[in-house]
């Protein structure tokens, strides 16, 4: 997640955290993110820095790359096309 300098890698660590507190019921304040997806507030053993990316960057600066991904995933689901359920479809639109 992030570029160059502010690049943060997902590791085993992290993926195993995040599972752990799934299955033992852990994440239960969910927020409405910057990225447009409802996020976990807090998991006990990850850094929030990975599930608010929006602090890597000034706003202005995040809001330019949000809008950027949002069009690479509308053009990507549009090369799918109906193949891809559409609730999974309409998430991006």
């Amino acid at each position: 997640m992030g570029e160059g300098a502010r690049y943060k890698e997902i590791t085993l660590e992290h993926t195993a955290g995040i599972l752990d507190s799934l299955l033992r019921g852990g994440l239960e304040d969910w927020i409405d993110s910057l990225t447009g997806f409802r996020v976990p507030k807090a998991i006990r053993t990850v850094d929030d820095i990975y599930l608010h990316p929006e602090k890597l960057y000034s706003r202005e600066e995040f809001e330019e790359r949000q809008k950027k991904l949002n069009r690479l995933r509308r053009e990507a689901i549009e090369k799918i096309g109906d193949a891809l359920h559409p609730n999974v479809r309409n998430v991006f639109s």
